[in-house]
């Protein structure tokens, strides 16, 4: 799809109009974590920090290696050997915090699987546990997800990939600390986890904005007026109609045109 389709638009509108209806229940969620490709052994991705922000009061709560470790007291040097433990003690306490605020809504970007997503975290805390049963589970009808309702509204060609990145200077949207997929990959191998766990806190602090942006009808993106309205004539014809500059020089023709003819008759 290139561009809007206009009934998955409209569908998509309503959506976010409903997740902003209740704003003050809605969390923006994202995770950082390993690479997911070019990956030297079978397993799946560590989770390296996962952030939670509410749509409305812009509170942040984040759960991440570098802050685990730190409480832990380890030095920098020990936190290779130990990243299992610290892991999974970030994870106990992120679920913890979901079971806590049972009844919330979570805003994502693409986390829709078990590759990048709510099912890759309940998948790591299986594997670092050992426990089949998890401590809370998000329902899939709570989740909404903010990239797909992008392109539902201005097309798959709104802005470049990868989409979060590009829209943001599109927006003049200035986020210090904002790392890329392949920055945060790097910054952690390079053991900056201080870098991962604040790139993860602007990261939800983007989808916000975004969202806001989006829900207000100011986002900028490569998506034309034209293209919007699906190169609708009726739209065009409407919009006419409804300007009242447009519809008053309308207006001033239609009266001209008659003592025009009056007169010739």
């Amino acid at each position: 799809m290139t561009t809007p389709n206009p009934s998955r638009q409209k569908a998509a509108r309503r959506e976010l109009d409903r997740v902003f209806e209740n704003d003050a229940n809605t969390w923006a969620i994202h995770y950082a974590c390993e690479s997911l490709f070019n990956r030297t052994d079978d397993s799946s991705p560590r989770i390296t920090a996962i952030a939670v922000r509410n749509l409305r009061s812009g509170q942040c709560n984040s759960f991440s290696l570098h802050h685990t470790a730190e409480i832990r007291g380890l030095t920098k040097e020990e936190i290779p050997t130990n990243y299992g433990e610290i892991e999974l003690q970030m994870l106990t306490e992120y679920f913890e915090w979901l079971r806590n605020n049972q009844g919330v809504n979570y805003l994502h970007w693409n986390m829709r699987n078990a590759i990048y997503g709510f099912q890759a975290i309940e998948h790591r805390f299986r594997v670092l546990s050992g426990n089949a049963e998890m401590p809370y589970t998000v329902a899939d009808n709570i989740k909404t997800n903010l990239a797909s309702l992008l392109i539902n509204i201005y097309g798959s060609r709104y802005t470049d990939d990868p989409r979060m990145t590009t829209i943001l200077p599109k927006n003049n949207i200035r986020l210090p600390g904002f790392l890329n997929g392949p920055e945060e990959v790097s910054a952690f191998h390079n053991q900056n986890l201080i870098a991962v766990h604040t790139s993860c806190v602007r990261k939800v602090e983007a989808i916000c904005t975004i969202a806001n942006l989006a829900h207000d009808r100011t986002l900028k993106t490569n998506t034309t007026w034209w293209q919007m309205h699906g190169y609708r004539t009726t739209v065009v014809a409407r919009w006419i109609l409804n300007h009242p500059w447009l519809s008053a020089l309308g207006t001033i023709a239609t009266i001209v045109s008659a003592i025009a003819a009056a007169i010739c008759n």
